[in-house]
């Protein structure tokens, strides 16, 4: 169902020319491999970043790529 949403999502950019089609395909993979929450079966529901360590002190900002199509959210250190 998410991936199905996530096309759906995608179907609405009108791509006048291939550079402009590869550029969003560029920004989707970039954010799908390394932006998004990891979690599965088969990779032990484990963080792709191992620099990553949890935290609840600090400034939540927000990220967006495609104009707000594709956003993440980080904690910024304190």
């Amino acid at each position: 169902m998410r991936l199905a949403h996530r096309l759906l999502t995608l179907t609405v950019v009108f791509c006048l020319s291939l550079d402009q089609f590869d550029y969003i395909n560029q920004k989707w993979v970039t954010y799908y491999n390394n932006e998004r929450p990891h979690q599965g079966k088969d990779i032990g529901n484990k963080i792709l970043r191992p620099e990553f360590s949890p935290t609840s002190e600090g400034e939540i900002m927000r990220h967006e790529a495609l104009g707000g199509v594709l956003a993440w959210y980080e904690r910024i250190a304190a």
